[in-house]
């Protein structure tokens, strides 16, 4: 006779009762299960906003990584122009003392010429000077000899 209940669906109370008791823990379980589900979904929430605020923050960091070398690089070239500045500064100054130097020489050298054109200024004068006694010396006696000679040739 039992074969015949359990051929239209009916259970024993005992197998029933451990059915239902087998619900009620699984339904806890599942409740538990879905308690947790949504704790792990608000983590995951959060390790994901996380997860972005990282990403952004990593983003700005290339950014300013990639400003820090535009920088670094900028003031490279600064710094390559302020020597290459400083050599040509440094040229400039030798080519300053040897343009003095020289300056000086040809100070010297000009006043040295002055002094021998003046030198040779003077002997011109003193030439002119005896040139010009020689020459009233000179027509004083040719005027001298031209009375004489005009009176024996008459």
């Amino acid at each position: 006779m039992k074969q015949p209940v359990r051929s239209f669906g009916f259970v024993p109370a005992s197998r029933y009762a451990e059915a239902v008791e087998q619900l009620k823990k699984a339904e806890s379980r599942a409740a538990k299960l879905e308690q947790q589900l949504e704790v792990t979904r608000a983590e995951s929430r959060g390790w994901k906003g996380k997860a972005d605020q990282a990403h952004d923050s990593l983003r700005q960091a290339q950014v300013t990584a990639a400003e820090a070398r535009k920088q670094l690089q900028r003031a490279e070239k600064l710094r390559a122009a302020a020597e290459e500045r400083a050599a040509r500064d440094t040229q400039r100054a030798a080519d300053v003392d040897v343009l003095q130097k020289r300056l000086a020489e040809a100070e010297r050298e000009l006043t040295t010429a002055r002094e021998q054109l003046m030198a040779i200024e003077v002997k011109l004068d003193i030439l002119e000077g005896a040139a010009n006694v020689l020459d009233a010396r000179t027509r004083a006696a040719a005027a001298r000899r031209a009375p004489t000679e005009r009176g024996a040739a008459v």
